[in-house]
């Protein structure tokens, strides 16, 4: 870093005129409070759908399910040529059966609760790794952020989606990186990984930039939530069985019709993964899949075959 440059930032914080600061100052809380209303809007919609009547809860609804499903001892993940109702690792399942115990409402509010402090975390984080420092930024390098990816967020309020609190633990293990705290980046980004498993993918960045102790710690904690931990609850056959089906029926279900358990719909514009845009815009399929009968929608720009594509 240049000293002298760093001395002229210096005196231009000292020097800075009340009134600009009164400004700053005053443009900072109207952000905060519009947070805050945005907030109360996303979390009261989602919670009122749990409390009126005839009202949909979206994915809480099979979240309570396959909570109570692991209570129970029950199976998660169907036998062969059977759709998978809950789709994440059978980590996940085993931390929303605790969750389940509150009851469809408690699930519901506890995890919007969850996306709340995931966002809050999630743009402090975000923040953190541009400027380089905890220290209050101008407030458009928080607003700007949220305001592009707000849909994106509603939806994980309304839906009842984790992806809020990935990114928040994602982001978590890049700045415990810079921190010099490998064990506690690759625990972060293994947990993640644990929720869905497509975190799971950052170990290659780990490996390319030699962290060799958060690549391990990234694989011990998977092996701890996805093995170690059901133990208990589901026995160690059951739990076997419960990271066998899922790794058949998701990962390695991967084919000309489409990805996992979605065969069609993983290839249309609801799926935004590279899989899916890839597919789409070098292969001929329907953009648009849908159960009803439709017309197809093609958008690709070659038409490749799906060996080529992948």
């Amino acid at each position: 870093m240049n000293p002298t440059s760093h001395l002229g930032e210096s005196e231009g914080k000292r020097t800075a005129s009340p009134t600009s600061l009164t400004r700053h100052n005053a443009a900072f809380r109207a952000m905060l409070w519009l947070f805050v209303l945005v907030l109360l809007v996303y979390s009261g919609v989602t919670i009122a759908n749990a409390l009126l009547p005839g009202k949909s809860i979206k994915d809480f609804e099979l979240w309570y399910d396959t909570g109570q499903q692991i209570l129970r001892g029950e199976q998660i993940y169907p036998k062969r040529n059977t759709k998978f109702p809950f789709m994440y690792p059978p980590s996940a399942a085993l931390m929303l059966a605790p969750l389940s115990l509150l009851g469809k409402t408690g699930v519901v509010v506890t995890l919007t609760l969850v996306n709340i402090v995931a966002w809050i975390a999630s743009i402090i984080l975000a923040v953190r790794l541009a400027a380089g420092a905890w220290g209050r930024q101008h407030p458009l390098v928080y607003l700007i952020p949220s305001a592009l990816v707000s849909v994106y967020i509603w939806s994980c309020f309304h839906l009842g989606q984790p992806s809020v609190l990935l990114l928040a633990l994602i982001l978590g293990a890049f700045v415990a990186l810079q921190q010099k705290r490998q064990v506690l980046a690759g625990s972060l980004i293994g947990l993640a990984a644990a929720i869905k498993a497509f975190p799971f993918i950052a170990i290659v960045y780990l490996l390319y930039r030699r962290y060799w102790l958060a690549a391990a710690s990234l694989i011990l904690m998977l092996v701890i939530l996805l093995f170690i931990l059901p133990l208990p609850f589901r026995g160690f056959e059951q739990a076997r069985y419960d990271v066998r089906r899922w790794t058949e029926g998701m990962l390695l279900k991967y084919d000309d019709k489409g990805l996992a358990q979605r065969p069609g719909r993983s290839n249309s514009w609801k799926n935004q993964s590279i899989f899916g845009l890839a597919n789409r815009m070098l292969r001929p399929v329907d953009a648009d899949d849908q159960y009803d009968a439709h017309t197809p929608v093609y958008v690709n720009v070659a038409n490749l075959s799906f060996t080529a594509v992948n």
